[in-house]
């Protein structure tokens, strides 16, 4: 090299074609015109060409996909020619469609570079064309998965160009606003038309053109669809400008609907607990920020924390824990803050005077409207006064005779309080928790099968539920229960995860119905015709509704009663009463039950109804009427009368069956009683003193503690033996105050003879509708002997107490064996020992016939076979089993293990037997002692015209006058013609005063016996004035022709040995010990005294000379002088 300077070697046509044509490359030239100069090999094949040729000169846009250009293929063409007069490159990014020959277009991104040559001065372009086929499956790929993100976060995409109007959305975006994507492109005007006028101001446009230097916003509003349904969307937006410069808005919207109604829960639940929490003084509530910091509390914390208000707000909560758990508290915020969950825990606080107590902390999230956690409020109980409110609710509850159920659901555990288990004669000690399956075993098979669907369908819905059923008691009984329970906690698909509820013994309940169904049976086809009737009336009681079941109870068409006022009716006096009821409840805007009234039909008749009603207010509290039911209850007034007469009936049956009855009116301080209630205490029934009068203070005040009985209470009170003196005291008062029957056992002091008794006392206390007490009716008999009889019995009984007390249920588990003809015993428990008076080693491993030969004849083996068998559980009814050893009634329960083996339950039910035939045995020796009560019991009726008639009369009829019950109701006159005429007239005159004074009925009187001759009767009866205005009586009449001759001849007795003593003075003196007696010189007393002596011991002695007896514990001697 001589150093001067080279020039580059200018690269030659051929070598540049060269080139070209060996790049991968796809490459072509275009003239200025748009039509092909140059392909490249790779480009001809990429179009389906072998070679140039059949391009060289046409257009670029005959390879352009049409259909899918966008821009079109001449504006495109056009775009790239412009490169050759500019000179300016081009990018086209956006994927372009090429079609191929005779192939399936594909996606292509261009680049194009001007094409100018300096020596002819001619323009084209250069165009690179890559095969996007592959980016283009990437980019659709990232499409669908935007679209399924979009759908899974309900968040659409938008984009807005103002200047033009034009709305871009995303599929999620359409179906947010409740447009068809497929159908034409919404513009601003239909958009706008389906958000609220009072939520526009949301829209980002709106913010954007309220604020235009705002280059962010974000706002919640609502979308309403043409069908009606409102969503509720949080849109955020930004204001940007696209590659070219124009002005856009992009923004994403999402639909809140749940969690938006969510909040409104959230706040309407929160408002309600501040409502609640600020009425409940135990419950302290403090607010505080993420740091602890007090922002919000109620009255409670500063009465529990003592702190004001004042000191609270600002502090930190911290203040209330220790030290040393300080840490655990930041723990406890820093997770509620992650988990936004919130949390309970008993801990130790401190108040402001330094005092530490436990308390319940239960601490809850705050929200903002995004659902962030932005602080937190806890609810603190003061477990000291929660321990106070549960041993009151505790105390409640056994005294409601209630138990307490939980169940958690998720786990399948439920947990019974003591209560439920000893209501079913359980040992709580020895119980755990239950499973489903294990509640569902409990529960009668017939119940369970009626009750599980309703049971279920509460469960799956979550609605509370109360059925009725039984349980299957600790001894094999079975208990009706009430079952309540309802939901506290739920899964999120709705399902219940924690559920509790109670158990009510309702046994006493059923049985009642069970008796109220036999003897309402007579009364059914009238009740049912009835029915019962929905009304409504407006605030004057004129009807505007009724129902036509009303129809026969006021005898007047529906299209009659609508109009008329409830008043038009009713009789006067009772229109005058039910109308200030009426007033009352109208001025108060309360409901009623049970109103019972009496409404007048059109002939005449009166009819009984009860009727309750509920106001009906307006939007603004004010009355506009009253509605509710009726129905007719005149055959439930007949029944009550009817009740009466049986209860007089057996009134006067139980004074035949000498027990005491008495009556005591709390309010007037009058106490009765019948004569056997006073022979019981040994009083004179002459002498008996009512309550006395002049109560200071209102009958409401008065106490059984100052409340006579017979002259004054203490007068009674001092009859009690001291042991029983105090309980049957308080047991009176007990029962007044809470409105319960008194059933007690006390001992006496007779005031005659001075003797010992027991008595049983039995009393009702009754209310008036308020529920005032106002008075007691009480029956007392006397157990002197049966309670002897029950000490020699408990002395006998108690010899085996120690055995009987640890007596539980015997269980026996059998495995199978001989192809299941007999049972192998593999277990017993002690109870089985005592039971079946063998020990474990005796029967474990041998066959069951061998140990208890009895069971094939019990049946038990059968029921064994069975349920080894078909594995269905059987009880055993009560079988007595017999062997050599043991003879006993038994009841066995059978169930077969999963394992195959299988398991007797049995208890021992001999003391149970024995006393259902004991009872039996008691029960007709009542029977046989009611039929042999004396006297005739009858009901005798009056009426003002003058009509009479025996309504009832019992078998004795016959046996007193003569006639048979029949004869006596058929022709009631026969039992006065019977009468003796000298006693008629008085006896009707009685009767006269009884009606008229309606007093109790007593007379003596004669009458002709058909069979006896001449007999005397007594007779007794109460009056009752009906509503008719006729008098009914009831009544016992019994025969004292005997006691009546008695004292007659008792009488003349006297009379003939008084004119024998005045006749014979002179001839007799008396001799009282030393003292000699004249007759004529002695008292009336001593002349009465010795007459009654004579009669007894002397009468009936022929002449005597000397007559001796004891009297007095002295002798009188009767000496004939000549």
């Amino acid at each position: 090299m001589d150093g001067s300077s080279a020039k580059p070697n200018k690269l030659t046509a051929g070598f540049l074609h060269q080139l070209l044509d060996s790049q991968a490359v796809a490459v072509c030239a275009l003239d200025s015109g748009g039509r092909f100069t140059y392909l490249n090999p790779a480009a001809c094949r990429r179009l389906g060409h072998s070679d140039d040729t059949a391009l060289l000169g046409e257009r670029f846009d005959t390879v352009i996909d049409t259909e899918r250009a966008e821009p079109s293929a001449a504006a495109l063409t056009e775009q790239l020619t412009a490169v050759a007069v500019t000179g300016e490159p081009l990018s086209i990014y956006s994927v372009l469609w090429l079609h191929p020959c005779a192939r399936t277009s594909f996606p292509v991104i261009i680049e194009a570079s001007p094409l100018n040559s300096d020596e002819t001065e001619e323009r084209g372009v250069v165009v690179t064309f890559r095969d996007a086929t592959v980016q283009h499956h990437a980019l659709n790929q990232a499409l669908q998965r935007a679209e399924q993100a979009e759908r899974i976060g309900a968040i659409g995409h938008w984009i807005h160009y103002p200047e033009s109007g034009q709305l871009i959305w995303s599929l999620m975006t359409y179906e947010l606003f409740g447009f068809d994507p497929d159908g034409s492109k919404p513009d601003w005007g239909a958009f706008i038309a389906r958000v609220p006028e009072a939520d526009r101001g949301q829209i980002a446009e709106s913010q954007f053109k309220a604020d235009p230097s705002r280059r962010s916003c974000e706002g919640e509003y609502r979308i309403v669809h043409p069908g009606g349904r409102t969503l509720w969307v949080r849109e955020i937006a930004q204001r940007l400008k696209d590659e070219n410069g124009q002005s856009i808005i992009q923004g994403t919207i999402q639909d809140i609907t749940k969690q938006r109604k969510a909040l409104e829960r959230s706040e309407a639940q929160r408002q309600r607990l501040a409502a609640i929490l600020r009425t409940v003084p135990d419950v302290a509530l403090i607010e505080t920020d993420l740091e602890g910091k007090v922002s919000e509390l109620n009255r409670s914390a500063e009465l529990m924390f003592g702190y004001s208000r004042e000191a609270f707000l600002g502090s930190d909560i911290y203040m209330l824990h220790d030290p040393a758990e300080h840490a655990q508290v930041r723990e406890g915020i820093a997770r509620l803050q992650r988990t936004a969950q919130g949390y309970s825990v008993e801990c130790e606080l401190i108040r402001g005077t330094g005092e530490r107590f436990r308390a319940q902390l239960s601490v809850a999230p705050l929200l903002n409207e995004r659902g962030e956690v932005v602080g937190k409020i806890g609810a603190c109980i003061d477990l000291s006064a929660q321990f106070a409110r549960e041993q009151r609710l505790r105390m409640a509850q056994e005294a409601a005779g209630f138990g307490v159920w939980e169940w958690d659901v998720e786990t399948d555990r439920a947990h019974w309080d003591e209560a439920s288990w000893r209501m079913l004669g359980y040992d709580p000690e020895q119980q755990g928790t239950l499973t489903y399956a294990q509640w569902q075993a409990l529960v009668h098979p017939e119940d369970l099968e009626r009750i599980l669907p309703e049971f279920e369908h509460h469960l799956a819905a979550g609605t509370p539920f109360t059925i009725e059923f039984r349980y299957r008691c600790a001894d094999g009984s079975w208990l009706w229960v009430q079952n309540r329970g309802q939901t506290l906690r739920r899964a999120a698909d709705g399902s219940p995860i924690y559920m509790v509820g109670t158990h009510v013994e309702i046994q006493q309940l059923k049985e009642t119905e069970r008796a109220l169904a036999k003897s309402e049976q007579r009364f059914r086809d009238v009740t049912l015709a009835a029915g019962e009737y929905i009304w409504e009336i407006d605030p004057e009681g004129r009807y505007t509704f009724i129902t036509s079941p009303a129809e026969p109870l006021l005898g007047r068409p529906v299209e009659a009663i609508i109009g008329c006022s409830v008043f038009d009716f009713m009789p006067d006096d009772e229109a005058e009463r039910v109308h200030g009821l009426l007033q009352a409840w109208a001025d108060e805007r309360s409901a009623w039950r049970d109103l019972e009234h009496v409404s007048l039909r059109p002939d005449g008749s009166l009819v009984h109804q009860r009727v309750s009603g509920l106001p009906i207010l307006d939007e603004d509290g004010n009355l506009t009427g009253f509605r509710g039911t009726g129905r007719d209850i005149t055959a439930e007034k007949e029944a009550e009368r009817a009740q009466k007469r049986l209860t007089e009936r057996l009134r006067l049956a139980t004074s035949a069956a000498e027990l005491g009855i008495w009556e005591y009116d709390l309010k007037s301080g009058r106490l009765e009683c019948d004569e056997c209630m006073c022979r019981l205490y040994g009083i004179d029934p002459a002498t008996f003193g009512h309550a006395s009068e002049g109560w200071v203070e209102a009958p409401e005040s008065k106490s059984l503690d100052t409340t006579v009985f017979g002259n004054t209470f203490e007068d009674w009170a001092e009859t009690l033996l001291p042991d029983s003196r105090d309980s049957t005291v308080a047991a009176l008062n007990e029962a007044v105050a809470s409105r319960t029957p008194f059933d007690i056992q006390m001992e006496i002091r007779r005031a005659d003879d001075g003797s010992c008794r027991t008595l049983h006392g039995h009393a009702q206390v009754i209310c008036d509708a308020s529920g005032i007490p106002v008075r007691i009716v009480g029956i007392s008999r006397d157990i002197t002997a049966e309670q002897e009889y029950r000490r020699q019995l408990a002395a006998a009984k108690e010899r085996f107490a120690g055995i009987f007390e640890q007596t539980g249920s015997g269980v026996a588990v059998y495995r199978p064996v001989d192809e299941g003809r007999d049972f192998e015993c593999i277990e017993i428990n002690p109870a089985s020992e005592r039971l079946d008076q063998i020990t474990r080693d005796e029967v474990i491993g041998r066959r069951l016939t061998d140990c208890f030969p009895g069971v094939v004849e019990m049946g038990l083996l059968a029921a064994l076979q069975r349920v080894a068998r078909t594995g269905v559980p059987e009880e055993l009814p009560l079988a007595s089993y017999q062997d050599k050893r043991i003879t006993a009634w038994r009841e066995n329960r059978i169930f077969r293990l999963s394992s195959g083996e299988v398991v007797a339950v049995y208890d021992d039910r001999t003391e149970i037997k024995q006393a259902q035939q004991e009872s039996e045995r008691a029960r007709k020796q009542l029977a046989n002692l009611t039929a042999q009560l004396p006297g005739f019991i009858y009901q005798y009726r009056l009426w003002p015209d003058g009509r009479h008639a025996f309504v009832y009369a019992n078998g004795r009829a016959e046996q007193i006058y003569g006639v048979t019950p029949e004869q006596a109701i058929e022709y009631p006159d026969h039992l006065f013609e019977v009468i003796y005429e000298a006693d008629r007239g008085e006896f009707y005159r009685s009767i006269e005063r009884s009606a008229q004074a309606l007093t109790p009925w007593y007379q003596t009187f004669r009458i002709h016996h058909s069979s006896k001759g001449t007999a005397w009767l007594e007779g007794n009866s109460m009056p009752e004035r009906l509503a008719d205005g006729s008098t009914l009586w009831h009544g016992y009449i019994h025969d004292i022709t005997d006691r009546v001759r008695a004292e007659q001849e008792l009488a003349q007795s006297k009379a003939r040995l008084e004119e024998f003593f005045n006749q014979s003075i002179s001839g007799f003196f008396f001799m009282m010990l030393d003292e000699p007696i004249d007759w004529q010189g002695a008292t009336e007393e001593q002349k009465e005294a010795l007459l009654d002596y004579a009669l007894t011991h002397v009468v009936g002695c022929q002449n005597p000379y000397i007559f001796g007896g004891g009297f007095k514990n002295k002798h009188i001697y009767w000496v004939v002088k000549s």
